[in-house]
């Protein structure tokens, strides 16, 4: 017979699932940007990025709309706080999707992981 958890660890893993069924749910299945304007009105050359990004992962180009969004925050001193909000929001909604869709077997996801994960050259492997 198994051990019953006490209540306190019971307690935990129940809210662990609540938070990623909550966060499941708030996902779309198109990209992750849609609907905002906000980045309207950010300087020409994070607009022109924005506008990139946004087309990369609504057509679940993964590496470039990751690329474009890490791209942007890194400028965020040129960013007011409600258009890092979107862009934050943006980012973690496809890495989301792409986290997803790899675990589910997808291709292009795990070409993408791929590209997008550093390697460390092979003489570094556990040295100290």
């Amino acid at each position: 017979m198994p051990k019953l958890m006490d209540g306190r660890m019971q307690a935990s893993r129940i809210g662990l699932l609540l938070a990623a069924a909550i966060a499941v749910a708030g996902c779309g299945r198109g990209g992750s940007s849609t609907g905002s304007k906000s980045l309207d009105r950010a300087a020409p050359e994070i607009k022109a990025a924005w506008d990139k990004a946004v087309a990369a992962d609504r057509a679940n180009d993964y590496a470039p709309a990751v690329t474009g969004y890490k791209q942007i925050l890194l400028q965020r001193d040129q960013l007011s706080p409600a258009q890092l909000k979107v862009v934050e929001s943006a980012y973690g909604k496809l890495m989301q999707r792409l986290m997803e869709a790899a675990g589910k077997g997808d291709l292009a996801a795990r070409q993408a992981l791929t590209v997008l994960t550093p390697t460390r050259p092979r003489g570094q492997m556990g040295t100290r």
